[in-house]
């Protein structure tokens, strides 16, 4: 199965997937809306929070990071 539709594939299965990505860096804007449009109403995503909040700040002073995260 090409790579490009893996996600509208696997959102006929399961209603929600979890986003390992994130861990590492916020994906833009149009990645995201792209996922949105691959999956139907409803469909659930659960991100990982990035890596530099929970490994290096170790949740500590993350006011700046979670707003930024939020916001996209």
């Amino acid at each position: 199965m090409p790579q490009r539709r893996r996600l509208s594939r696997y959102a006929e299965e399961f209603d929600t997937v979890e986003v390992n990505s994130t861990l590492y860096r916020l994906p833009r804007e149009k990645t995201v809306a792209d996922w949105v449009d691959q999956t139907p109403p409803g469909f659930s995503f659960a991100v990982k929070g990035s890596r530099y909040l929970t490994h290096i700040r170790r949740l500590r002073d993350t006011d700046t990071g979670l707003r930024r995260s939020f916001d996209r």
